[in-house]
């Protein structure tokens, strides 16, 4: 049996995922905030969509 070379936590793995989805969010936001802004088309309540998230 071969000897592990490392340990990888979980906990560090749950928090690589969290801060990827967080920058995914922040980015799409980004791109898309102006959209949601100014086309009539879009409903009111997505308009705020990405309120709550800063780029």
């Amino acid at each position: 049996m071969l000897p592990f070379l490392w340990n990888i936590d979980p906990d560090d793995l749950i928090l690589d995922l969290d801060v990827k989805l967080n920058n995914l969010l922040k980015k799409g936001c980004n791109w898309i905030r102006d959209y949601l802004k100014t086309n009539p088309n879009v409903s009111e309540s997505d308009r705020h969509l990405c309120d709550e998230i800063f780029p």
